[in-house]
C-alpha cells in the first residue's frame, strides 16, 4: 500500500518541475520548491503509514493478548467449576451414606478426599457430632436395659 502511494507521488513530483528551471534531459532536472514540498510530502505520508501500520500491529497483537487471556481465564473458571461440582457430589455422597456405626470410615475416607482442609473440617465436625448423638442414644438404650435388668431383681 506505502508503494501505491509513493510512487504516483514521485512521478508526479517529477512532472511537476519548473519548465524554466528544467532541463527535461534525462538525469539533467533541478529540483525546484514544489519538487522539494512534494518529496517532503511522500516521505512524511510515508512515515504517517508506517507509523499507522505499526500501531495497528500493536493493537492486533494486544487484541490476540486479550484473547488468549480471556480464554485462559474461562479455562481456569471451568477447572474451578469442575472441581466445586465434584467436592459437592464427594460431600453429597458421604453425608447420604453415612452410617454412625462406621463413623471411622467415613472420616477417614472424608480426610483422603481431594476436597479443601476446610471443607473437609466442617464435614468431619458435622459427622462427629452425628456420631456423638448416636453414642449417646446408643448410651441412653443401654441404661434403659441395665435399668430395666435392676428393675426385674
Amino acid at each position: 500500500m506505502l508503494n501505491k502511494l509513493i510512487i504516483p507521488l514521485l512521478l508526479l513530483s517529477s512532472i511537476c518541475t519548473n519548465p524554466l528551471s528544467a532541463d527535461f534531459s534525462v538525469g539533467q532536472a533541478q529540483p525546484t520548491g514544489l519538487d522539494t514540498i512534494l518529496g517532503k510530502t511522500a516521505a512524511g505520508i510515508a512515515r504517517g503509514l508506517q507509523r499507522s501500520q505499526e500501531e495497528a500491529q500493536r493493537k492486533r497483537v494486544i487484541e490476540e493478548l486479550i484473547r488468549a487471556q480471556q480464554l485462559e481465564n474461562e479455562k481456569r473458571a471451568r477447572i474451578i467449576q469442575i472441581e466445586k461440582e465434584k467436592n459437592a457430589r464427594i460431600i453429597q455422597e458421604i453425608l447420604e451414606n453415612y452410617d454412625p456405626s462406621k463413623n471411622t470410615e467415613f472420616v477417614i475416607k472424608i480426610l483422603q478426599s481431594t476436597l479443601p482442609e476446610d471443607q473437609k473440617k466442617a464435614i468431619v465436625d458435622c459427622l462427629d457430632n452425628q456420631y456423638n448423638a448416636y453414642l449417646l442414644e446408643k448410651n441412653k438404650k443401654k441404661d434403659k436395659q441395665i435399668f430395666s435388668w435392676f428393675l426385674k431383681k
